[in-house]
């Protein structure tokens, strides 16, 4: 070997060995304000889905019939629902396409929309089982349709569980509750 590409071998491993302390803080800073990112991403979901769960849970307990649904009109209902949909669409792209499509089938079981114009949402529900009645005699606040406690459970299940999985709970489960068990 000539002392000229010795000289350049030489170099060339001096400058490989400079560099990789350089090229390692590049990337471990890279990796960092990934992280941050994600992490920034996962506490507006969580701070989203916060406001969004009791939301639901009103909803889903009042047509189960369980919890304070004996001290609710349809009217705190409906405005759960009116609440929850504004969160959902305002942020509608923090939702994965699992939670979407749960969001849809869980708010479509629990109301009647797109009556005729001016009209409010109904709720999907034999009013006769709900003590307080709309404070608005001229609303037809329920259509009459029995609930089916076992389908209307795992649909909230399958929210919860794609709410659990959008937050990272990849192993979450939602339990039974009531009748659907």
């Amino acid at each position: 070997m000539s002392d000229a590409f010795q000289v350049a071998t030489e170099l060339l491993r001096t400058a490989a060995s400079l560099a990789v302390p350089f090229i390692l803080v590049w990337a471990t800073h890279r990796l960092q304000r990934r992280q941050k990112l994600v992490e920034s991403v996962m506490a507006e979901k969580a701070r989203h889905y916060a406001t969004l769960s009791p939301l639901l849970n009103t909803v889903f307990s009042y047509r189960m019939r369980v919890g304070d649904f004996l001290e609710r009109g349809p009217e705190s209902v409906l405005e759960a629902k009116r609440k929850a949909d504004h969160e959902f669409w305002t942020f509608e792209y923090l939702w994965s396409p699992e939670f979407r499509a749960a969001y849809h089938v869980f708010m479509g079981a629990a109301f009647q929309t797109f009556n005729t114009e001016g009209t409010k949402a109904r709720v999907r529900a034999d009013g006769n089982l709900y003590p307080v009645k709309p404070a608005d005699p001229a609303w037809t606040a329920y259509t009459g349709e029995p609930v089916d406690r076992k389908e209307w459970v795992g649909q909230y299940n399958r929210l919860k569980a794609a709410i659990a999985r959008d937050l990272g709970f990849a192993g979450f489960e939602a339990g039974t509750v009531g009748p659907g068990k």
